[in-house]
């Protein structure tokens, strides 16, 4: 599988105008024509930034995942939880969920 353009990703109007442009430092990544400053357009918008939104936050969105997944883990099997405290446990997965809202309130406060 290919990598993807590396983030952040940003929304940028081609110099003409004509043309809604999703772009990372290194590269264009996609675009759309726009046929006036109607409700094409606000639509095209709302659109790109959605996914610009959901690109770049994906990544810290994953890493809580997989945090929460581990100190899930030390609360599964009788040797893991005889090898850690389920108070360690616990206070890891509500730092892990603490980190996802805050992915999550930075796509929405971008929006």
């Amino acid at each position: 599988m290919a990598k993807h353009s590396p983030t952040p990703w940003r929304i940028a109007l081609s110099p003409r105008r004509k043309t809604l442009c999703i772009l990372s430092d290194e590269a264009w990544i996609c675009g759309e024509l726009l046929n006036g400053n109607g409700e094409f357009y606000h639509e095209g918008r709302a659109n790109a930034e959605r996914i610009v939104h959901a690109v770049n936050v994906f990544e810290d969105l994953v890493s809580a995942l997989k945090e929460a997944r581990g100190a899930l883990a030390l609360t599964t099997t009788p040797e893991a939880i005889q090898s850690s405290s389920v108070q360690h446990a616990w206070a890891q997965a509500v730092a892990a969920e603490a980190r996802a809202r805050a992915a999550l309130a930075k796509a929405e406060a971008a929006s």
